[in-house]
């Protein structure tokens, strides 16, 4: 059963990958707005490519669960991390425009060493019921983060796509780790609707939405969504451990295996930043104040 979830989980993938570049080419094209501002939302459910975006998400969602029912978790999850190398290039042809070469090895080079190191940090013996004060530490802590990224976002302009998206994906670690509580302990649907986590899950879910059109608004798609894509997981395992009692295998292979994984990801973050900062440099502003192609 193992063998059959790969294809499914690489169907996932390609789903999301879909939706990212339909959602990131549709935000694109809409005026940018203020952080959070709801107005955002509501145009671009009027954009027949963002809807079709958020419909790949849920069929993506959907294949996902399917593919979990096939394989473990250690088989999908490294999987889904393909959708982040997927969906640049799928960009470029929805836009009809070639990728870069660059970015485009600097977004497979993170894509792998996200997986590797996933896969060598995988955690094992958890349980279902973290307590409130357990989850009272998880928002604190993801709070500041995202205050923090906040901060940078204001601070930093030209990092903006990537302080949103750090706090993007935080909020989508929280919101996993919600919906995996709410539906582990949930013995009917009605005892699912009756748990506040799911109505956490929700909200939590919504803001992250709205951040993620934020963030596809400031820049390339390979720049929000590497730090999307990162630091879900790692919010993800960080709550495991804080909050489900989940326990890290520390032997040595598994131990070098994370130290490449991370080496990979700073390399390929490394390449990607020199690639926004060359992108950025081609568009000083002039002494009309109009963008100019710098020299």
């Amino acid at each position: 059963m193992t063998a059959a979830a790969v294809p499914v989980a690489l169907v996932a993938a390609a789903l999301f990958a879909l939706s990212w570049a339909a959602q990131h080419v549709a935000a694109r094209r809409e005026d940018q707005y203020e952080v959070l501002d709801p107005r955002l939302l509501v145009r671009l459910c009027r954009r027949p490519l963002w809807l079709a975006g958020r419909l790949a998400a849920t069929a993506g969602v959907g294949v996902q669960f399917w593919a979990l029912r096939l394989g473990p978790l250690s088989v999908v999850a490294p999987l889904m991390v393909l959708g982040l190398v997927i969906a640049v290039p799928l960009e470029s042809l929805i836009e009809r425009r070639r990728p870069d070469p660059g970015e485009l090895r600097a977004v497979a080079l993170t894509g792998a060493g996200i997986a590797l190191f996933l896969e060598a940090a995988k955690p094992h013996r958890a349980h279902a019921n973290p307590s409130w004060a357990a989850w009272s530490v998880v928002f604190a802590v993801a709070a500041v983060v995202v205050v923090a990224a906040g901060a940078l976002h204001l601070a930093v302009p030209r990092w903006s796509a990537v302080s949103l998206a750090i706090a993007t994906g935080t909020l989508f670690g929280v919101a996993a780790a919600l919906l995996k509580a709410a539906a582990t302990r949930a013995s009917s649907p009605g005892s699912l609707l009756a748990d506040p986590r799911l109505y956490l899950y929700i909200a939590v879910s919504i803001v992250a939405l709205i951040l993620t059109q934020n963030a596809f608004q400031r820049g390339r798609l390979s720049t929000p969504l590497v730090a999307i894509t990162l630091c879900e997981p790692v919010t993800a395992l960080f709550i495991g451990v804080l909050a489900f009692d989940e326990h890290l295998r520390m032997g040595p292979i598994r131990v070098t295996a994370a130290a490449f994984g991370a080496a990979a990801i700073v390399l390929g973050v490394r390449n990607l930043t020199t690639s926004m900062a060359t992108e950025h440099a081609r568009a000083v502003p002039g002494p009309t104040g109009k963008a100019r192609t710098a020299p």
